[in-house]
């Protein structure tokens, strides 16, 4: 299984599905499977960015509902009270379906990327990563 697993990854790269990627399989809490192709290691950081809220939010959601702990109308205050959303009455609904009012977009790394052009590089030498990443 695990030579199908990465023949899919490494075709996926070829037909430019994607430019790297990396994949790690879990069952039973147990890595059956870590792949990577397309230039990138084990230690490649991907930004998920958007898909992070629809793989991980959305399924998190899902199954705190489906055990009764949280439904779309409970209000963001139940666990942030004194957040700002909190305070705006926000629901759990309103933030899944982006009708909160926050912003869409906050470029954190905009300051980085200035400071340390090098970062666009594909060849960024490790340690201007690590030291653009330093608190």
């Amino acid at each position: 299984m695990s030579a199908r697993l990465q023949a899919l990854l490494d075709e996926g790269a070829a037909a430019g599905v994607f430019p790297r990627a990396q994949a790690v399989v879990l069952l039973g809490g147990e890595r059956v499977f870590e792949g990577v192709t397309g230039g990138a290691t084990p230690r490649t950081v991907f930004d998920l960015a958007s898909l992070t809220k629809v793989m991980g939010t959305t399924a998190a959601f899902l199954a705190l509902w489906g055990e009764g702990k949280v439904e779309p109308e409970t209000p963001v205050a139940r666990y942030l009270p004194e957040s700002a959303a909190g305070r705006a009455g926000i629901t759990a609904g309103d933030l899944l379906y982006h009708r909160a009012g926050l912003p869409a977009f906050v470029p954190f790394f905009a300051a980085a990327l200035r400071a340390w052009p090098r970062l666009h590089d594909a060849d960024c030498p490790a340690a201007t990563r690590c030291t653009a990443s330093a608190p």
